[in-house]
């Protein structure tokens, strides 16, 4: 008993990092996330934009009405011809709507919308606003609507491609 005490008094006074066994140096092993941001919705919905066409698309920015972001979409960022972009948001619980929208644009200047809605009924809608839009046309599919993650894909293709 005395040598317990004495220990917790030795360690108890020594200089901080005297019985560490890491170097200074040493990076400290990070514990692993539990969850993804993604695994902590209970609903999710993800946005696909597909380029299909020999041009460009930025994201001029992203809104939300309501849920969040799993990671937040950056302005400015492009979508290469042939390449595609994947958006996610999400609510914490199955009663919270989730809206928003993707404000985007082609090299010509044309910009255009991508409005989602996941309103607290259930009901899943993705919808385009392309009347700016006169050399792509724009497809919107949705996937997986009757589950807790559907998908809304939308492909840009040149409007003269037959």
């Amino acid at each position: 008993m005395l040598i317990q005490i004495a220990l917790g008094a030795a360690l108890l006074w020594a200089p901080a990092g005297q019985f560490n066994s890491l170097a200074a140096d040493d990076p400290a092993p990070k514990p692993a996330l539990i969850k993804t941001v993604q695994d902590s919705f209970a609903r999710s919905l993800s946005i696909v934009v597909t380029i299909d066409m020999g041009t460009s698309i930025v994201l001029d920015y992203p809104e939300l009405t309501s849920g969040e972001w799993q990671s937040v979409p950056t302005p400015g960022s492009v979508i290469n011809p042939g390449d595609s972009a994947i958006y996610v948001a999400g609510t914490q619980n199955n009663f919270d709507p989730l809206g928003g929208a993707l404000i985007l644009s082609v090299s010509s200047g044309a910009s255009f919308s991508v409005n989602f809605e996941w309103t607290i009924d259930g009901q899943v809608t993705c919808t385009v606003d392309d009347t700016s839009l006169q050399t792509v046309s724009l497809q919107v599919t949705s996937f997986n609507t009757m589950t807790n993650s559907p998908t809304c894909q939308i492909t840009a293709m040149d409007a003269n491609r037959e």
